[in-house]
């Protein structure tokens, strides 16, 4: 017996795609869905491990465009965040602000030129001041609330 041409192949893939998105929910065996197409079972699975290839290529597509996409934001709000930090460094009477402005620029202008030659990756945190909050004193504190 032959091969198959691509244009049939094609054609039972996409109807086994079909079938096992109509089964979903369904205690629609395998077995079940060879016996329905009268396929072999080793036809069956290769054409099962095609889909999954094809599904693979899709979302590795659309995860590239996502990617992509959010270089883009993260390269605008970079431009942004330089622009602060320049007025900072230029206009500041603080002379540490200044300073720590112009770092910031130097380390901004790191990470957009690792984004422009690796694409996007995991950034190390950017340093956050933790402030203090003076609860009012005309409230209750949340331990008395809750008992």
């Amino acid at each position: 017996m032959g091969r198959k041409p691509n244009q049939v192949v094609n054609a039972e893939i996409n109807r086994l795609r079909r079938i096992i998105e109509d089964s979903i929910g369904t205690n629609k065996s395998d077995q079940d869905i060879i016996q329905e197409l009268d396929i072999k079972e080793r036809t069956f699975y290769y054409y099962k491990e095609r889909i999954r290839e094809q599904d693979k290529a899709v979302w590795y597509e659309m995860a590239k465009e996502s990617l992509e996409e959010r270089s883009g934001k993260i390269m605008k709000a970079m431009d942004y965040a330089q622009k602060v930090y320049k007025d900072i460094a230029d206009n500041s009477p603080d002379h540490k602000a200044r300073i720590q402005a112009a770092n910031q620029i130097v380390q901004n202008n790191v990470w957009a030129l690792q984004l422009l030659e690796r694409g996007p990756k995991i950034m190390p945190k950017l340093e956050a001041k933790v402030i203090h909050i003076e609860p009012e004193t005309n409230q209750e504190s949340i331990r008395d609330q809750t008992v």
